[in-house]
């Protein structure tokens, strides 16, 4: 039998047994660590039948009751499960609890109305709080974490796509008491005070960043378990964190000692949220970066027929990594795109009728060929940007073109 490597060039061989091999074997560990049964730390016939209770007493008036711009459905079918799971990991006391980025409040509303005694805080009031009972506590208020911050005498911290605060929920759960435990449902990546930066290469970001957070749980002295929720998320890996039988103040040194090397300022998610999609740049520096990209993709000659006479160089097929890279060595400011969501990539999207993303590649989109998105698009609304900027001006003639020719 052959090897699968035979017929291959060296480099090819190099790559396919230290690159390909290694990557599929983080993606199977992946998808078996993935595979794991949902529901490991709680009875699965009590949770049936208390997701089916909190379900027929809550969903219907909710759902029909709703006032937020999100889906009522999923939004209130996964508090419902997050609470029918927390309703059986406590059992049949009932538990003191602070729900940190708390937002819709849902889980606080069902979780005080099961007899339950806690609070929820968010940076932003939602307008179904106004619905809720005066029972339900709820505060419209910035957590900015630090190693002062603690809520004594509570027995749970829970964090729900807490998101910036999800790294600190075992952190504060360790500073609150020596009994105080923690929930926290990890979404979107954050460190201590700025986004997480996977440091295992061979995991992907969410499995890297799952291990991180156990991490700081372990840290903080807690026993930390994972399991896997069943509610209508992409998220639904929790973390459940217990102390264990040690010195409570050799507890807090430890975490106080680790945090204190990682952290310098938190900064809470602003109030009105920001828009980051690239609009809100420069617009220099939007220009700047537009041409330069165009200029990258004209190093390549690939030249069509234009419609009336001469040729059309369509140019060239660039990685984003490597447009990157050249805009570097030319030092184009890219400080303001790092803090844009999407980055690059976003910005050339937007400028649609100059450029075609797709698959981490970028070009210069043939006129003609971009998809109308809209009903009725207004016709020679703007300047043809090929026309007025391109070497070769437009590929189209001007009776053909939707964008304005200048004479």
């Amino acid at each position: 039998m052959c090897s699968s490597s035979d017929g291959l060039l060296d480099q090819q061989r190099v790559w396919l047994e230290t690159r390909l091999i290694t990557r599929l074997a983080s993606w199977l560990l992946d998808t078996l660590t993935s595979l794991q049964g949902s529901l490991r730390l709680v009875d699965l016939e009590a949770y049936c039948r208390e997701y089916s209770r909190l379900k027929l007493k809550y969903a219907g008036g909710l759902i029909s009751s709703w006032k937020e711009s999100s889906d009522p459905e999923k939004s209130v079918h996964e508090d419902v499960g997050i609470s029918a799971y927390l309703s059986c990991l406590w059992g049949d006391q009932k538990k003191k609890f602070v729900d940190l980025g708390c937002g819709n409040g849902l889980l606080v509303y069902i979780l005080s109305g099961e007899g339950h005694e806690g609070v929820g805080f968010d940076l932003r009031r939602r307008g179904i709080w106004d619905s809720f009972p005066s029972t339900t506590h709820l505060k419209e208020e910035s957590i900015s974490p630090g190693l002062e911050t603690c809520f004594p005498g509570v027995d749970w911290i829970l964090g729900n796509h807490s998101d910036e605060l999800t790294p600190w929920i075992p952190v504060i759960a360790a500073l609150s008491g020596a009994s105080t435990c923690y929930w926290v449902l990890p979404c979107c990546p954050f460190d201590f005070n700025t986004k997480y930066q996977r440091k295992n290469a061979n995991n992907s970001v969410f499995r890297d960043y799952l291990n991180f957070v156990t991490e700081v749980g372990t840290m903080a002295g807690f026993d930390v378990e994972e399991d896997k929720m069943r509610i209508p998320s992409t998220k639904r890996i929790c973390l459940v964190g217990r102390p264990r039988e040690q010195n409570y103040q050799t507890r807090k040194d430890k975490i106080i000692e680790f945090v204190s090397s990682k952290i310098k300022d938190f900064k809470p998610r602003e109030k009105v949220e920001r828009v980051r999609n690239c609009t809100k740049i420069g617009a220099d520096i939007i220009d700047t970066i537009v041409r330069t990209v165009v200029k990258i993709c004209l190093e390549v000659q690939n030249n069509t027929n234009k419609e009336d006479e001469g040729t059309w160089n369509a140019g060239g097929e660039f990685s984003l990594g490597e447009v990157v890279k050249r805009l570097q060595d030319q030092n184009t400011d890219l400080n303001r795109l790092k803090s844009e969501c999407g980055g690059l990539q976003t910005l050339l999207r937007n400028h649609h009728a100059i450029f075609q993303v797709q698959q981490g590649k970028v070009k210069l989109r043939v006129p003609g060929t971009a998809v109308i998105k809209v009903k009725n698009p207004k016709v020679k609304s703007r300047d043809c940007w090929f026309h007025l900027n391109h070497p070769d001006g437009c590929l189209l003639a001007d009776s053909v073109c939707t964008w304005i020719h200048k004479i």
